[in-house]
C-alpha cells in the first residue's frame, strides 16, 4: 500500500530521500525511504490508506486523500514532539479510530444471548398451540357432555292415561321381527344385570325361535368353565319373559 502512496504523489514532488513516519499497528515506526519530495516535506501514513499526512519545514500540516492524491493544508504551527525536540516539523502521533474486534468473551455470550432468545420462541410457539390444543379439546368435551344429555330428558308429567283409549301399531312380525334385533335387546338387557365385561366374553350368542319366542344363550370358549346368561323375549310385543345366570 505505501508503494501505491508514493507513486500517487510522484506527479506532484520530484525526487529526494527523505526520513518519514509511518504509522503501523497502532503506532508510528520512523524510518527512511524514497518519497521523491523536492521541497522537504515530511510524509506520515495514517489511517489504513485512506488519509495520508505532509509535514512542511514551516510547520503545517497537509492532508492527501490516496485515491486522489490532493494535497490540502489543515493545521499550522504543529506542536514539537517533547521526546525529540529536533523533530519539532514532524506530526506528534495521531489516534487512529480503530474497529474493536469481538473478544471470545463478547462471541460466547452473543452466542448465548441467540439461544436464550430462540428457545423462549420455540417455548412461546410451544404454549401456543398447547394452549389451542386443550380448547379443542375442552369444546369437544362439553360438547360430547351436551349430546349425552340430550339423549333423555326426565318428564314427571307422562302417564299412561293419556293413551289409554289408542290402540297402539302391532307390525305383522312383532316388535322383534328378526333375529339380529333379538339379539341387540338381549345385550342390552344382558350388560346392565350382569356387566358388559362378562357377556362380552360370552359371545357370539346362541339364538333360537321357538313358539314366537327369541330364546338367547351365552357362548363359552373350550376351557372355560361356568353358567352362562339365558334370556326370552317374545317375538310380537318385545315382552321379557325370563333372565337367569346359570352358575
Amino acid at each position: 500500500m505505501r508503494i501505491v502512496l508514493i507513486t500517487q504523489l510522484d506527479f506532484l514532488l520530484t525526487k529526494k530521500t527523505i526520513k518519514a513516519q509511518i504509522h503501523s499497528h497502532g503506532r508510528f515506526e520512523e524510518g527512511y525511504d524514497n518519497n521523491n519530495f523536492s521541497n522537504g516535506d515530511k510524509w506520515v501514513y495514517y489511517n489504513a490508506g485512506i488519509d495520508g499526512f505532509l509535514t512542511t519545514p514551516d510547520g503545517s500540516l497537509k492532508k492527501y486523500n490516496v485515491r486522489t492524491a490532493k494535497v490540502n493544508v489543515i493545521s499550522e504551527d504543529l506542536p514539537s514532539d517533547p521526546k525529540d525536540p529536533e523533530r519539532k516539523n514532524q506530526v506528534n502521533p495521531i489516534d487512529v479510530p480503530k474497529i474493536k474486534e469481538k473478544s471470545l468473551y463478547t462471541k460466547k455470550y452473543h452466542m448465548k444471548k441467540n439461544r436464550f432468545i430462540f428457545r423462549i420462541i420455540l417455548c412461546s410457539i410451544g404454549l401456543c398451540f398447547w394452549g389451542c390444543f386443550s380448547e379443542e379439546n375442552r369444546e369437544n368435551k362439553v360438547t360430547g357432555q351436551l349430546e349425552t344429555q340430550q339423549d333423555y330428558i326426565p318428564n314427571d308429567s307422562l302417564s299412561l292415561s293419556e293413551y289409554s283409549s289408542v290402540h297402539g301399531f302391532m307390525p305383522e312380525d312383532g316388535l322383534i321381527p328378526t333375529a339380529e334385533l333379538a339379539i341387540q335387546v338381549a345385550e342390552l338387557v344382558l350388560k346392565n344385570i350382569y356387566g358388559s365385561e362378562n357377556i362380552e366374553e360370552q359371545k357370539p350368542f346362541f339364538i333360537n325361535l321357538k313358539n314366537d319366542i327369541w330364546i338367547i344363550e351365552g357362548n363359552l370358549d373350550d376351557g372355560y368353565y361356568g353358567g352362562v346368561a339365558h334370556i326370552e323375549i317374545r317375538k310380537n310385543n318385545g315382552e321379557i319373559l325370563k333372565v337367569i345366570h346359570g352358575k
